[in-house]
């Protein structure tokens, strides 16, 4: 049976600082007749979609999307412009991008890019404080979760790594792509080898590489 480990690469630190790609937790769309005065009813739609970092997206027939920032329901709603259907129930999972703007959504797709194959890996510690240009943006599958659950950050991961050591494995493909992979993020990477497949998959400027055993 094969085990799959998935590795995420992010490009843009101060994108990461500010945008999210985000999952769709819960997905409550429905319709009514409303009548019109003077005029014939329609069939009106309402819809209130729940994000994992919190957010609230609110579709109203008369004012459009809606957004109540974060998980407090006391927060202030205000205007946001959005791409979602609202008339379609959406999958728990689906997956959203939050612009660094914060008040815009876009819904998007995981797309497989290839498959190649490791030609090298080389382990290296690195004293993160001396090596402060360093994009540690990469996380296992697991902190690919994170982020879309609001829990993590480029910024976050520099920050708690300042002042200490990191173990890095750097991977090298025989199309002469590169990884860098924070070994603690996933230790399985410390066992990747010469000759494995790895599957590339990209959502928007994510990375995220499936490691096959």
């Amino acid at each position: 049976m094969k085990k799959v480990f998935l590795i995420m690469l992010c490009f843009g630190i101060s994108q990461m600082s500010f945008a999210q790609i985000l999952q769709i937790e819960s997905c409550n769309t429905y319709s009514k007749t409303e009548e019109q005065f003077l005029a014939k009813s329609k069939t009106v739609y309402y819809s209130t979609i729940i994000l994992s970092n919190g957010d609230k997206l609110l579709y109203h027939p008369h004012f459009g999307w809606d957004l109540q920032r974060g998980p407090n329901s006391t927060q202030p709603v205000w205007s946001t412009t959005c791409n979602l259907d609202y008339k379609k129930n959406y999958a728990k999972g689906t997956l959203v991008y939050k612009y660094p703007s914060g008040d815009k959504f876009e819904l998007v797709e995981m797309k497989k890019v290839g498959t190649y194959t490791i030609k090298k890996v080389v382990i290296r510690e690195i004293n993160v404080e001396l090596n402060a240009s360093a994009d540690f943006s990469y996380k296992s599958f697991w902190g690919f979760v994170g982020i879309i659950g609001g829990g993590g950050s480029t910024t976050q991961v520099q920050a708690s790594a300042k002042g200490g050591v990191k173990t890095v494995v750097n991977v090298i493909f025989t199309n002469n792509e590169t990884a860098s992979i924070i070994a603690a993020d996933d230790p399985i990477w410390l066992e990747a080898t010469a000759g494995q497949k790895v599957e590339h998959y990209k959502v928007r400027d994510y990375n995220i590489y499936k490691l096959i055993f």
